[in-house]
């Protein structure tokens, strides 16, 4: 059998070359040392195994080291390469995630930033501007709307809840805050501040010493019963003034010379004396108004330019005038109101388009129309002449402002009460007429608003008194009669509203004359006799003012005359 000799010379190269070619070489010191050396070359390149005749690099150990674990060497190379794939992939997404972070980041901080411009920036430059309650409400909606987008994103986020908390103050402002100009609605104005509220209470507990987390929901306390006042929640009111000063209490003394929190904490007071006064304590009120006004002049010494706090001193007086004419004392309240409008003439005159300070001037003239009403009827109408000018002027910059369209129907009303009081009839039922269509229209858009409701209830009698001096003493009784009837639904929503009591107290007086006149002599004694009842009531509770005692005089009188 013939052996085949051919050798196929591709088969040689490689290893097995080096390892022929170096046993082959001339120079002994570059052939193998010994057989044994040549042997195992031989065996290493039958292994798969790096021989000596070869260079000993890198590349050439790594594919031996391939070639006799080839499978375990494929695996571990695509492991490796998934492994770097994975790693390549992962690091793609984390940068990817961390620009869509960062451009998140951005969007939440311009969002802010944005809603902070346009409620702490924008709002409150155009807030005591005249004319811009429909802007404001639209800037604050469109502010709390952005907050409210971020709120659920950041709930841990303090300073945002806190911002959060300011814009649905705002937004209540808007609705119904009647210190200033609003849309009427108070009861949404009382549901935005009591979500402010439930929010600063919260960042209260968790930052329970910080005096600004304290001042904010102090002020909150102190707006919010406002709007309790006017909602007929008197007590309501009165606790939210006692806690707001709890607190101011506290901040004043950590901080005397804080500008800020005093006028907040002169404000507050003022409000809670408002109400002591609402309640017929009115040496009490007194005395609080001058321990108000002993503040104001040693915060005078040190903030001698203050706007705000020559306001506050101006309101203060002729709120100590008002309750001074109920004592019958004349002359003080006659000093007082002068004292008040030497500082808001000037101050307003100063500041024409500060909305707050001219809403002010008007309230200080028409109290001061009703403080000179019978001493003085002459100076009363100037008064109440210069509040119907001051009134119109503020809705004519602004025709959504519910408060001023109030306030001009109570100066109407009231020139209405001053012309009937000086037997000026037919001028006194057009005064009321209008101030009747204002009211109607008030009380249908908030009809639990107490100021409406109150007022609506005082102008029937007013529209009684100037058809009494008319002769018209049918329709004069059933308008006195329809104020009755609506000052006692007033007082059985809050037994310590001394004012309906005194209200309905003086309308029975007034029947009571009327049935006098129409010689009704047995309906005339019951009418005195249930004005004596709740000038009885009055006195009980504390709210029977001199000017009070006068009247009831006059019952008692009356019912002992119609007896004989």
């Amino acid at each position: 059998m013939k052996t085949n000799s051919f050798v196929n010379p591709q088969s040689l190269k490689g290893d097995l070359e080096n390892i022929i070619l170096m046993a082959l070489r001339k120079e002994p010191e570059r052939r193998y040392g010994s057989v044994e050396d040549l042997s195992k070359d031989i065996s290493n390149y039958l292994n798969n195994q790096p021989v000596s005749a070869r260079p000993n690099t890198l590349f050439y150990r790594t594919s031996k080291f391939y070639y006799r674990n080839k499978t375990a060497s494929i695996i571990g190379f695509l492991f490796a390469l998934s492994l770097i794939v994975g790693i390549c992939a992962a690091t793609w997404l984390a940068i990817v995630a961390l620009q869509a972070r960062d451009q998140a980041e951005k969007r939440f901080q311009d969002v802010r930033k944005l809603s902070n411009s346009l409620l702490f920036e924008i709002t409150p430059k155009i807030e005591r501007i005249e004319g811009s309650t429909k802007a404001r409400e639209l800037l604050v909606i469109r502010a709390l709307e952005y907050l409210d987008s971020l709120s659920s994103e950041s709930q841990n986020d303090l300073s945002l809840q806190s911002e959060l908390a300011s814009a649905y103050e705002k937004v209540g402002d808007v609705q119904g805050n009647p210190g200033k100009a609003n849309l009427g609605d108070l009861q949404g104005g009382i549901k935005s501040y009591q979500k402010a509220q439930a929010i600063r209470l919260a960042l209260l507990e968790k930052k329970p010493d910080d005096f600004e987390t304290q001042r904010l929901l102090a002020a909150n306390y102190n707006s919010i019963n406002d709007f309790h006042w006017w909602a007929s929640d008197v007590e309501g009111a009165l606790n939210d003034c006692i806690k707001a000063i709890e607190i101011y209490e506290k901040l004043v003394a950590q901080q005397p010379e804080n500008l800020t929190v005093q006028l907040e904490l002169l404000n507050t007071i003022l409000n809670k004396i408002r109400i002591i006064s609402y309640k017929g304590s009115y040496d009490e009120s007194i005395n609080e108004y001058k321990s108000v006004l002993e503040r104001i002049e040693k915060l005078k010494v040190l903030f001698p330019q203050d706007v705000e706090l020559q306001r506050i001193k101006a309101h203060s007086y002729i709120r100590i005038a008002y309750n001074f004419s109920w004592q019958e004392m004349l002359n003080e309240a006659d000093e007082a109101v002068k004292k008040s409008m030497a500082i808001y003439e000037p101050l307003a005159a100063a500041n024409p388009n500060d909305g707050k300070l001219h809403r002010d001037l008007y309230l200080a003239y028409f109290l001061a129309g009703g403080i000179y009403f019978e001493p003085n009827p002459k100076l009363a109408r100037e008064f109440l002449n210069k509040s119907v000018v001051a009134a119109q002027k503020n809705l004519s910059k602004d025709d959504f402002n519910y408060q001023a369209k109030y306030d001009l129907a109570q100066s109407y009303s009231k020139l209405g009460e001053l012309s009937a009081f000086e037997k000026k009839s037919a001028e006194a039922v057009e005064f009321l007429n209008k101030a009747q269509l204002s009211l109607n229209e008030l009380v249908a858009a908030e009809p639990n608003h107490l100021g409406y409701k109150f007022s609506f209830a005082n102008n029937y009698a007013r529209i009684a008194s100037a058809l009494e001096s008319k002769g018209d003493y049918p329709n004069a009784i059933e308008n006195y009669e329809k104020a009755i009837a609506r000052h006692y639904e007033l007082s059985q929503s809050d037994p310590n509203d001394t004012m309906s009591f005194r209200a309905m107290a003086v309308a029975e007086q007034d029947c009571g004359r009327v049935y006098q006149k129409l010689k009704m002599h047995e309906k005339s004694l019951t009418a005195y006799q249930k004005s004596v009842e709740w000038f009885t009531l009055l006195e009980q509770k504390g709210g029977l003012s001199e000017y009070d005692k006068k009247n009831f005089g006059i019952s008692r009188k009356a019912i002992e005359e119609l007896k004989k």
